[in-house]
């Protein structure tokens, strides 16, 4: 991934193409669980040499967190409609 992003990172196609996979997975349990998986990684890529993969980065790692806080909110919904 790190190659990857170094050679084709900046390109818009590989960043929307990048995004659009974190939302492609099969998972049991809270969705949160599988999105948190990717906030270390990102946030490694503050410090990347590259501007464009540094925004990117913010971005994506702002839409994962509100991604979370979403599905955290619908699984205390769920919790709450079955107990």
């Amino acid at each position: 991934m790190q190659r990857l992003l170094n050679e084709f990172g900046e390109r818009a196609d590989v960043q929307r193409a990048l995004s659009r996979n974190l939302y492609t997975f099969g998972w049991t349990g809270s969705r949160a669980t599988y999105f948190t998986l990717f906030e270390k990684p990102l946030q490694s890529l503050d410090s990347h040499s590259k501007l464009g993969i540094r925004q990117w980065a913010k971005r994506t790692l702002e839409q994962l967190e509100r991604e979370i806080e979403a599905v955290k909110s619908e699984d205390e919904e769920q919790k709450a409609l079955w107990e």
